[in-house]
């Protein structure tokens, strides 16, 4: 990759601006009701490469493990306080969205796993392709941001947003940019897609 190419690409994967709290960090990220509470346990000295670890807590109770961090990531709150997505920055040329329910916090769901794969052209998923959760619209929707640039010869950089919909697991397209360029694409036609792995999912409002 030529000089050019890797700062198209530096820049290109810069989370945007609503993206959450970033972990590793010593911050915590409260949820709206201030009922949990997201953490990040660094490594101790004992085990420096053990990495970071992610930790779900119930404020006042126990904590729970969500993931470890090979990098760094960006947790996002729903508004309820039922869901919690985290942007997973998980390499050079990839991230990966995972969207944990407070109470079934053991699997986290991969939007990454769950998008429909025609879509987008193929070059752009084998490219530097990133998933990320920006803001949650609702309890149950979410945006979702997919960017990145082709690993072709004449690479072009991409960037389409989408509303996940957690519980009808459809993606609806809502908009494009054109490649090399910050401007939305005039005219872009929306697209709902359903997707296999579907399920309705936020047990939370009877959790107590």
């Amino acid at each position: 990759m030529n000089l050019i190419a890797l700062i198209a690409v530096l820049l290109v994967a810069t989370p945007a601006l609503e993206a959450g709290v970033q972990f590793p960090s010593e911050a915590s990220c409260k949820s709206p009701d201030g009922k949990w509470q997201v953490v990040c346990k660094s490594p101790g000295e004992s085990d420096p490469q053990s990495g970071h670890l992610l930790l779900l807590k119930r404020i006042g109770a126990t904590s729970a493990k969500l993931q470890r961090l090979d990098r760094r990531c960006d947790a996002l709150w729903s508004l309820d306080s039922c869901h919690l997505a985290v942007t997973d920055w998980l390499g050079s040329n990839m991230s990966d969205v995972l969207i944990y329910s407070v109470t079934n916090s053991s699997t986290g769901r991969s939007v990454g796993d769950l998008f429909p794969r025609d879509t987008v052209p193929e070059a752009e998923l084998r490219g530097h392709c990133y998933f990320e959760a920006t803001k949650w619209v609702d309890h149950h929707r979410l945006h979702i941001r997919v960017f990145g640039q082709t690993d072709e010869v004449h690479a072009h950089r991409f960037e389409h947003t989408y509303v996940f919909d957690l519980w009808s697991g459809r993606f609806e397209k809502i908009g494009d940019k054109r490649p090399n360029t910050r401007q939305p694409t005039p005219g872009g036609r929306q697209a709902c897609i359903r997707t296999p792995a579907a399920r309705r999912g936020c047990a939370h409002r009877s959790a107590k």
